[in-house]
């Protein structure tokens, strides 16, 4: 899996980069309403001998149009490109 936003996000801090891919990620591949998505909490962005760790936990509506809370671990390489979630 690798999901990546193109765009120029050279002046970007890493934690700004990680987020948005993230949140791109959750909105565009993941989410059954992704309009409903809330950010609730993220961990400190983690550097790995591959690129970068964090876990972000967020709210958003499931398939019976409930909010529910969740919690998911994101890898990306260092050119900021999803290569696993758990």
């Amino acid at each position: 899996m690798l999901h990546r936003i193109v765009g120029n996000f050279a002046n970007s801090s890493p934690e700004t980069q990680v987020q948005t891919q993230v949140r791109y990620y959750l909105k565009e591949f993941y989410l059954k309403d992704p309009d409903s998505y809330k950010s609730v909490d993220w961990s400190n962005i983690h550097k790995t001998d591959n690129g970068y760790r964090v876990t972000h936990k967020y709210r958003a509506k499931n398939s019976f149009g409930a909010y529910v809370t969740e919690y998911k671990t994101f890898y990306l390489n260092d050119e900021f490109t999803i290569t696993g979630v758990y």
